[in-house]
């Protein structure tokens, strides 16, 4: 980071990344189920600043510490069986409420549903981040393709 003489701040590349879904992804658990992202490049998608990902845990890896701003949006459709739909950002392996972001969106009579939710993490290098969804009830639901996960390095 380097900060010139009328004050502007600029740094090399800040550790950010964009998720997505190619095509709509089918589930069959009622029990919590990661987001199984598969796109990670192309015009509007990345993995940049040393971040990566893992196709077989549906994991971020974040390259260095700082505080990262994250979010994700998941469209789910055909969850009408149960009560509600669970949608989690978890890090590395937290197991409570108090560790996780969380949201919870109850009445899943209707045919889709969009959660949303983001927020930020103090981060240590080589921390991991994932998306995980729970359709309470249901077997038979997907992700659209208007899914995704997104983050960067605030500082």
């Amino acid at each position: 980071m380097t900060i010139d003489s009328s004050g502007r701040v600029t740094r090399g590349v800040t550790p950010a990344w964009r998720l997505g879904l190619s095509a709509d992804s089918n589930q069959t658990s009622s029990n919590a189920v990661d987001v199984p992202f598969d796109v990670t490049s192309g015009s509007n998608f990345f993995l940049s600043g040393g971040v990566t990902y893992s196709s077989s845990t549906y994991k971020i890896t974040v390259p260095v510490a700082g505080i990262y701003m994250f979010g994700s949006t998941a469209r789910v459709d055909g969850a009408t069986a149960g009560n509600y739909l669970n949608m989690k950002i978890i890090k590395n392996s937290e197991t409570t409420k108090q560790e996780q972001y969380y949201h919870l969106e109850d009445d899943v009579s209707n045919v889709y549903h969009s959660v949303s939710m983001s927020g930020i993490y103090n981060c240590s290098a080589s921390d991991t981040l994932k998306v995980s969804m729970t359709a309470q009830s249901d077997t038979n639901w997907h992700f659209d393709s208007a899914t995704y996960f997104w983050g960067y390095l605030v500082g």
